[in-house]
């Protein structure tokens, strides 16, 4: 309801704001609500996937809410879907390393019973969100493309002047049968577990 740090609410605060704020938006819009982003794209903790986060753990303390517990909450009030941040610890070991992202397109996946897609760019639509496209359109798999309404006029990666040169290639990938655009709550039944 308020954008708050899910790690630090503890269990029954976190159902309680996730009640209350599917009730608000279902209120508003007329139709169910099945899908979830984590405010700050927080947790990132998830441990069965070799993600740590050591500030969550700090500064969320005994009651700390993780990813596995945050995805059992949103199946408890009736969500199906989350869009998650973690990046394992390998990943994050060989991107400083190499000095680079290792985006990739990436499939659904089951946690505490919600089909959940990690996050697999930064947020933007330039030239780095255009490759992860095009990789999606050659081998497959699901590419989140994101940016924040506010910095649609920022000057950088979120900017508009992007977003539409995206957009166009987008449905030029579309056209041609190489892509197909959905919508999380289509993505819910292709989670691996």
């Amino acid at each position: 309801m308020r954008h708050e740090w899910l790690p630090g609410l503890g269990g029954a605060d976190l159902r309680r704001t996730l009640r209350d704020s599917k009730d608000a938006i279902e209120q508003c819009i007329g139709a169910p609500v099945v899908t979830f982003v984590p405010p700050y794209n927080q947790p990132v903790d998830h441990s069965e996937a070799l993600s740590f986060s050591l500030s969550e753990r700090r500064e969320a303390g005994k009651d700390r809410v993780d990813l596995r517990a945050l995805c059992e909450a949103l199946r408890e009030t009736g969500y199906a879907f989350c869009r998650v941040a973690y990046r394992p610890l390998p990943q994050r070991v060989a991107e400083t390393v190499l000095r680079r992202r290792l985006d990739r397109p990436r499939e659904p996946r089951r946690i505490g019973g919600i089909t959940c897609v990690r996050l697999n760019g930064a947020a933007g639509f330039d030239g780095t969100a255009a490759s992860l496209l095009e990789r999606c359109a050659t081998s497959g798999g699901v590419a989140i493309i994101w940016g924040h309404p506010h910095s649609l006029a920022a000057g950088q990666s979120q900017d508009e002047k992007h977003l539409a040169p995206l957009l166009a290639r987008v449905r030029e990938l579309e056209d041609s049968g190489r892509l197909r655009v959905c919508l999380p709550r289509d993505l819910v039944d292709r989670a691996a577990s």
